[in-house]
């Protein structure tokens, strides 16, 4: 009798708490569930008990649920529901979570009968609506209602993990992940009977791989198996990958991929099969724009078509097709339609029924046209022609050469030339030869020596690295042609290996950010000498330079810092004694606060004293100290006329307002100049990145003029000076009209010889206030 009692007021309890038995199984010692052997009577108590990391097993039978097992929003742990081989079923739902911890739905039995499941039109059957997430392992995941299609097995926020296990419905949405932050489906299965299997429409992104099937058979034309609303939160960023796996549809007439929209799809991998009759593979409102076909091995086919239209596609991956559904692709070497910009050559693309996406076999391409090698490539370059390397080219057994006479362009495009295993990968034999690499991190590389011959090889951009043998990374013969770099690092390690070799009678020519280095040989070996054209690069090996003469440079807008160590540490002012003296060159930009409209002659017929001491120079070091708000500016001499030493002057005074940073070339500034007849002209002057300067005349000038109280026959007061410079005006540039914003900037005057310049006429006698 006392057994009996204690039974009904267990029921009681559990019908109390929402949890009535159905099937078989006895509700043994009175729990329903346990955690590490501790028996709850209820989920609410087993999830509030629940430690990170714990897993909550069922463990006396199927039970339905009249409302949901609820995780609180405030509960922020993650651990596991081990279905144990039963079935929960929920009136209302059966989970909602509402916490920020991933909960894991696996079965320790791998029963196929374990599952959480509902039939109610109104709610999911694990609802995530809060930032947590949900993984299962195994067991299922169903929803067994019909009649509304956006009512899932799972579904709304969160991120959704599917390892393994089912995830169904029977007409609704088996993952509804329209406010879901991401879901990634690497194994299992989900699939929905009649309608749709994964519906998405937010900014999230839905990954499926590895051996995951995802499957429907949904006749809905305006649907599929996989379905991306036109209708989304953010208009473009729905996001589906394919990486893998296998994406069907077998209905008649049934999509497996269906974008109605904007998003992304983007296919490397897997099987997409619309094997219903007229079934379509891939079909999207806006193929071409939204389709991308990735670098890597991929099947679409359908019986009625693959795909609506030609995808997107990279120069890294070819299409060979079939207009057969259940026979593979035609051979390559038959095969006319092979890259992306050739798709609709010869019928349209939707009439093939079967398509392998895998990576090229082509080496380069130019413009249109794609060749599987690269000598061919070059044989059929024009001048002017770029050959772009659309694959890594391991040249085991060929040299490469420029040999018709063209200028060609070599552009790297990112991928990785050479493996000759010490022989030459590129001669230029004859013509003109420029090597760049126009990818976005520069990850272009050449392992092998590149030769020239008698054309001009111009290396821009390019990282050229050899490490295997003694040969130069670049030569040039005695009797070959001009060797520039404009910028990339060449780079040589073997002991006694030079990184440039050049025995030509052109020196080699620099500029840019190159570094050149040879870590146990010479960096440069050249036998005319080099010239730096330009601030940035960077010269250094165990002997450094080897030339007939030391470096040639522009010793008015460039220096140079040198090391006796070849890793670095520019120390030593640099000397032009010796080539040889040094291991590190680093040439750098001076910034002089001079100007002149033509540049500073070396031939000057009027003698323009150059003033690097005395009153002139004190004035403009006190003016650079008062005025230069950018802590760049560097005084390294006066060219020209006195600025309050009562020298005589040519009649050309300018008074300068710009920026001298090293940071902020190529920036605009303006000058007046009182002309010999006491009148002032207005000009617009720039200065470029390495710190000359040629102006133009202003058409019209703002009334906020931009320094005050400063012709060169009055007294310098740093204090009168008006750094807060601005104005908008409207100026001819060389010709050109554009509107030119004059921001704050460092105030500084200076008196320089003008060899000619533009008069717009002559104006009235102004005071500059």
């Amino acid at each position: 009798m006392k057994k009996r009692f204690l039974c009904a007021l267990l029921v009681l309890c559990i019908a109390t708490l929402g949890v009535t038995g159905f099937g078989d199984k006895a509700v043994a010692e009175g729990f329903l569930l346990e955690i590490d052997g501790k028996g709850y009577s209820s989920p609410e108590s087993a999830i509030k008990d629940v430690k990170e990391g714990q897993t909550i097993k069922l463990v006396t039978g199927d039970f339905l649920l009249s409302s949901p097992i609820v995780i609180p929003e405030n509960n922020s742990k993650s651990f596991g529901f081990d279905l144990n081989g039963y079935i929960l079923k929920g009136a209302k739902g059966v989970i909602v979570h509402n916490g920020s911890g991933t909960l894991t739905i696996k079965d320790s039995k791998n029963s196929q009968d374990s599952k959480l499941t509902t039939s109610s039109l109104t709610n999911d059957t694990v609802s995530i609506s809060g930032d947590g997430s949900l993984v299962l392992e195994s067991g299922t995941i169903e929803h067994t209602g019909k009649g509304e299609p956006l009512v899932s097995a799972i579904g709304r926020n969160g991120t959704i993990i599917i390892k393994g296990g089912k995830v169904r419905a029977d007409s609704g949405c088996a993952i509804y992940a329209r406010f879901a932050k991401e879901v990634i489906i690497t194994g299992g299965e989900v699939s929905s009977q009649s309608g749709m299997a994964i519906f998405t429409a937010t900014e999230g992104k839905v990954s499926v791989g590895g051996t995951a099937k995802i499957a429907s058979a949904n006749p809905n034309a305006e649907e599929g198996t996989i379905v991306l609303s036109s209708v989304t939160l953010s208009g473009t960023n729905v996001s589906l990958e394919i990486i893998g796996g296998t994406v069907e549809n077998t209905a008649p007439k049934g999509n497996a991929i269906i974008n109605k929209g904007s998003g992304k799809v983007e296919i490397s991998g897997g099987v997409i099969d619309a094997s219903g009759e007229n079934g379509t593979g891939v079909y999207a409102y806006r193929l071409s724009e939204t389709i991308f076909m990735k670098k890597g091995t991929s099947v679409i086919k359908g019986r009625g078509r693959a795909m609506n239209g030609a995808p997107s596609m990279s120069d890294e991956v070819q299409v060979s097709v079939s207009t057969e559904y259940a026979r593979d692709t035609w051979p390559d070497t038959s095969l006319t339609l092979r890259f992306s910009n050739n798709l609709n050559k010869d019928m349209p693309f939707s009439g093939y029924k079967y398509t392998r996406f895998k990576p090229t076999t082509a080496v380069a391409k130019i413009e249109t046209e794609f060749y599987n090698s690269l000598q061919v490539a070059f044989d059929n370059a024009k001048s002017g022609s770029t050959i772009y390397l659309v694959s890594d080219a391991d040249m085991l057994s060929e040299t490469v050469k420029n040999q018709k006479g063209t200028s060609v362009t070599l552009d790297l495009n990112g991928k990785r030339l050479g493996n000759r295993l010490g022989n030459s990968v590129i001669i230029n034999v004859w013509g003109d030869l420029t090597i760049i690499d126009s990818s976005p991190d520069k990850s272009g590389l050449i392992i092998d020596q590149i030769e020239n011959g008698l054309g001009t090889l111009t290396v821009s951009d390019v990282t050229i690295s050899i490490t295997e043998t003694k040969n130069p990374a670049i030569s040039s013969p005695s009797r070959g042609g001009e060797i520039v770099i404009t910028g990339g690092t060449i780079n040589v390690v073997k002991q006694g290996a030079n990184a440039i070799q050049n025995l030509s009678n052109y020196p080699v020519r620099i500029s840019g950010n190159t570094v050149v280095s040879s870590y146990l040989g010479t960096a440069i070996v050249s036998k005319k000498g080099i010239v730096i054209e330009g601030p940035g690069p960077i010269i250094k090996g165990l002997y450094g330079i080897s030339t007939d003469s030391a470096p040639i440079f522009d010793s008015n807008y460039v220096n140079v810092k040198v090391s006796m160590y070849s890793l670095g540490d520019p120390i030593i002012p640099y000397q032009q004694s010796s080539s040889n003296s040094y291991n590190y060159f680093e040439f750098v930009s001076v910034h002089p606060i001079w100007i002149s409209g033509n540049g500073i002659k070396s031939d000057d017929p009027l003698k323009t004293e150059t003033i690097t001491s005395g009153n002139d120079y004190t004035a403009l070091v006190k003016l650079e100290e008062v005025n230069d708000v950018f802590g760049t500016a560097d005084v390294v001499g006066v060219y020209g006329l006195s600025l309050q030493s009562g020298k005589k002057t040519t009649g050309f005074c300018i008074l300068v307002n710009f920026e001298m940073s090293a940071d902020n070339g190529e920036k605009g500034f303006t000058m007046v100049y009182k002309k010999p007849d006491n009148t002032y002209e207005f000009l617009y002057a720039t200065a470029d990145a390495n710190g000359r300067v040629s102006f133009g005349p202003v058409k019209e000038l703002s009334t906020v003029m931009l320094v005050k109280g400063l012709l060169p026959e009055e007294p310098v007061d740093p204090d009168d000076m008006d750094t807060q410079a601005g104005g908008v005006f409207e100026m001819y540039l060389w010709g050109i009209n554009v509107r030119w914003f004059i921001g704050a900037g460092v105030v500084l005057i200076v008196c320089a010889l003008v060899a000619a310049v533009t008069l717009l006429g002559k104006r009235k006698k102004r005071a500059i206030e």
